[in-house]
């Protein structure tokens, strides 16, 4: 017999619900980054970091990535330093750092390659989508002052759920946008700024993550690791050769199998219960891979989904008849990337009953885009609800639905 070590670390209703998950970026190579979004190869983008400082991206012919900066109005004496891990390039203000190390300003918001990447880049929006923690004392007043700088009628609903404001800042009013946001305190004391400011995120993408299964080892379980919330449920089952052969009610479990060489599927499945989620109030995977024995621990070779849609701090995409949905296909990480990979899409307007596949485009590197097009009969507001199925040349695949992913206005 051996052992397979199942660690699903799903996340309970995947979509980025108004930011009450953080979002997941893919952990990309340089050239998995430039088809999903970011700069293709030779090309530049710039965008505002919410501090008003510009940032161009370009990317040579060889992949590589720069980034220059242009401060902005009163931010010449500011210094940039720029990192770059993964692939990634990120340019953090010198003023900002003490926010960022203390967790008031997420990291993302400063990760250039990924603000491309999700088309927050000059070329493609005026604006920059932010989530607000409403605080208190000088914070909550600070927040009162921020609201006032937002686009119209962005700031109309507030996160009640998570005590968050959505607030959509023009490119050219984040300069005053980041002196309000940093003067509640009156000092530049690091802690004194920090339990002054407001905590800010970045709003606009979702990305379902799941990640962790390997064969061979003891499992180690931290605890709490793969419960759901109360009235939350995870299930997961484990087929060999088309047989069910194991069955659990989280997402953590250790399986021990035949040894020799079968064909396996692991459907794994999880709701929501509390009525405070409107989106991804369901999901269902499974993933089809090939296992034999293992003298040591080692990952399943489980294909993974990466998404990033369009929407707004409130989880929406705007009433244009179609847009367009990125997909990356990766293993999991400390895996060799898939080769030949195939995929498909497909969206439902009402509940799962009925599905129309989605046009899809190769993006290079296992990427994709899908123009997801709002059905004829549909009118006013509708949930979206994606399914996305990949498969790879050795014959690994995935196919993942998400339930009310994210609301498409009408």
């Amino acid at each position: 017999m051996r052992r397979i070590r199942l660690l699903t670390a799903t996340a309970l209703g995947l979509a980025l619900s108004a930011a009450a998950v953080p979002p997941v970026s893919a952990r990309t190579t340089a050239a998995d980054a430039a088809a999903s979004g970011a700069a293709a190869m030779g090309e530049t983008a710039t965008v505002r970091l919410i501090t008003g400082d510009r940032v161009t991206v370009t990317t040579d012919v060889a992949g590589r990535r720069s980034a220059s900066v242009e401060p902005g109005t009163g931010r010449r004496g500011v210094l940039f330093r720029t990192y770059e891990q993964d692939g990634r390039l990120s340019v953090i203000p010198s003023d900002a750092s003490d926010l960022v190390a203390t967790g008031r300003l997420d990291r993302e918001l400063f990760d250039v390659t990924g603000l491309v990447a999700q088309r927050y880049d000059e070329a493609h929006t005026d604006a920059l989508p932010l989530i607000v923690e409403q605080g208190r004392g000088a914070a909550e007043a600070t927040v009162h002052r921020l609201a006032g700088l937002a686009e119209d009628g962005s700031a109309a609903r507030p996160l009640k759920s998570i005590g968050a404001q959505p607030l959509r800042v023009d490119g050219d009013d984040l300069g005053t946008f980041w002196k309000q946001l940093t003067s509640g305190s009156g000092t530049s004391r690091p802690g004194a700024r920090a339990a002054a400011t407001p905590k800010v995120s970045g709003s606009g993408h979702w990305s379902p993550r799941i990640e962790g299964a390997s064969e061979g080892g003891p499992g180690v379980r931290k605890p709490g690791a793969g419960a759901a919330q109360s009235g939350d449920t995870v299930k997961a089952a484990l087929f060999r050769d088309g047989t069910q052969i194991a069955g659990a009610g989280s997402s953590w479990t250790n399986v021990e199998v035949p040894a020799g060489a079968a064909d396996y599927r692991l459907d794994v499945s999880t709701a929501r219960a509390s009525g405070e989620w409107a989106y991804g109030t369901a999901t269902d995977t499974s993933w089809s891979f090939r296992s034999a024995a293992a003298g040591e621990a080692r990952l399943l070779p489980l294909l993974q989904l990466d998404y990033t849609v369009p929407v707004d701090g409130h989880n929406e995409v705007g009433p244009g008849r179609t847009h367009g949905v990125r997909l990356a296909v990766r293993a999991q990480d400390g895996l060799a990337a898939p080769k030949g990979v195939d995929m498909q899409v497909e969206a439902s307007y009402d509940d799962d009953r009925t599905w129309s596949r989605a046009p899809l485009r190769a993006r290079g590197a296992n990427a994709f885009e899908a123009d997801v097009k709002r059905p004829s009969g549909v009118r006013g507001d509708a949930y979206v609800t994606l399914r996305g199925s990949a498969r790879d040349a050795a014959g690994n695949s995935v196919r993942q639905t998400v339930t009310r992913a994210y609301l498409h206005r009408g």
